[in-house]
């Protein structure tokens, strides 16, 4: 079940419906019947392709629960690593093993590899579990009394199949708010999210994509102009992908009654590496802050021990998407040239708030753009030879077929004309004070809808899922971490 699907939208609806209808019932009981009625929802959501998946995540949820109130009780960090490691061994046996048996077995040391599936949306609840035990070890905040709350917070089937990931407390406290949750405004502005994100994924990305695949799929075949379409191809695919993914996520969720971070606030308009992990996949980008980097000793152990914390964050954040090799080479060049821009900002001396010039300040964001480009051909091939191919093709402008994608050169262009706009409109507005952009969101997001809006809007939604039910969509490309 994705959110391309007409199952994953008559539970939805569903869903919606029954909340509907449930805060006619006045009465302490109702939060309860409310969370009882989303886990229903998220375990059938799981466990729709597989029952196992459903399992696995109710078998993590209650250890997390056992496990937080054992912290909170003992305060003793032994418990604390024992939940860890239970939770980092879950998703090491069913993401990572065979990654394990094909490294050592480089080194002549055999081992017989398993064929295992993988849990829907293991790496995102994993992470999610592990915040929970630190906060709770950490005395952010005191453990879930309630097993039903939290098996809906490692659950919650908008969030559950890739982010965005938010923190215990922050999701549980609006799980117990007592005013209503099912409202006008809030399915007004979900519905306007979610065709926000369908028209990202299936207008765009999925068109992109075909170009791209066909491609990548053979490196060795194109010439250097269509190979380097390909790659810009890409970087424009997997962002209105996976936004798009996350503004279904978001909007499913503000339809529901629950506000969720914002995991994309335009990317492709940092004016540096730095920038940039802060505006791509920006809630991932805080966990790895929180509960790597600076439990490592951040920035506070000398100079050379920072630069090797970022390193290992991002080289972790890279592995962490993939049980591949290419994908730890991917965090490794980020990790690399998060220390290199470290550095640059220390040397000359430039405060994090420090504006540019408009002439600098578009080649820092052309050259963040190309790098992370460049950065997305080892997270799109997983083959380490074949990357080795596509770069020497490119590196010695070799000829072959040509072959182009207007789908592929109106997503750049339309991503081209929109950053554009975008710097000129800030630049101007804010001149030397600190760029801060405006959430992509709000652009498109409409407060208080009339009903008959809401009503045109909800037939609209459904002629157009019911449409792309029978055409052929690709599965989101972080469905697979």
């Amino acid at each position: 079940m994705n959110f391309t699907s007409i199952a994953f939208y008559c539970l939805f609806i569903s869903c919606i419906i029954s909340l509907g209808l449930l805060q006619k019932i006045k009465g302490k009981n109702s939060i309860s019947l409310y969370t009882i009625i989303l886990v229903i929802c998220s375990i059938v959501f799981c466990g729709w392709q597989d029952w196992k998946f459903a399992a696995i995540i109710i078998v993590e949820s209650i250890f997390a629960y056992f496990m937080a109130i054992k912290i909170s009780q003992t305060q003793k960090k032994i418990f604390l690593i024992i939940g860890v490691c239970v939770n980092l061994g879950f998703l090491g046996i069913f993401k990572y093993y065979n990654f394990f048996v094909d490294t050592i077995g480089f080194f002549y040391v055999s081992l017989k590899k398993i064929n295992l599936f993988l849990p829907l949306g293991i790496s995102f609840y994993t992470f999610s579990a592990i915040g929970y035990l630190i906060d709770v070890y950490r005395k952010k905040y005191m453990p879930e009394k309630n097993i039903f709350n939290v098996i809906l917070y490692m659950s919650f089937f908008p969030k559950l199949t890739a982010g965005p990931i938010i923190s215990a407390d922050k999701f549980l406290e609006q799980l117990k708010k007592v005013e209503q949750k099912i409202t006008l405004t809030n399915i007004g502005e979900g519905l306007q999210i979610i065709l926000q994100g369908l028209i990202k994924k299936n207008v765009f990305a999925d068109h992109i994509g075909e170009f791209v695949n066909i491609v990548y799929s053979n490196v060795t075949m194109y010439n250097m102009p269509t190979l380097l379409l390909a790659i810009l191809g890409y970087g424009v695919q997997i962002y209105f992908d996976f936004s798009g993914y996350s503004d279904i996520a978001i909007g499913c969720s503000k339809c529901l009654g629950f506000t969720m971070p914002t995991n994309f606030n335009l990317p492709y308009l940092s004016r540096n590496i730095t920038e940039f992990w802060k505006r791509w996949h920006i809630t991932l980008s805080d966990w790895l802050m929180n509960y790597l980097y600076i439990p490592l000793g951040g920035n506070r152990k000398g100079h050379i021990r920072t630069f090797i914390n970022l390193f290992l964050t991002m080289v972790i954040g890279g592995l962490w998407h993939g049980a591949s090799w290419n994908f730890v080479l991917w965090g490794a060049l980020h990790g690399i040239a998060l220390c290199i821009h470290k550095q640059f900002m220390k040397t000359k001396k430039i405060s994090k708030d420090f504006v540019p010039s408009l002439p600098k300040f578009i080649m820092g964001v052309l050259g963040t753009y190309l790098f992370t480009n460049f950065c997305w051909i080892f997270f799109r091939i997983t083959d380490i030879r074949v990357i080795g191919q596509l770069l020497y093709r490119i590196g010695t402008c070799s000829t072959g077929v040509a072959f182009y994608s207007w789908w592929t050169i109106i997503g750049i262009g339309f991503m081209i004309i929109s950053t554009s706009i975008t710097i000129m409109k800030n630049f101007w507005n804010q001149k030397r004070e600190k760029c801060n952009y405006t959430s992509i969101q709000a652009f498109y997001v409409k407060k208080d809808l009339s009903k008959f809006r809401n009503l045109v809007l909800f037939f609209f939604l459904i002629g157009l899922v019911i449409g792309l039910a029978y055409a052929d969509s690709n599965p989101f490309i972080y469905a697979a971490f």
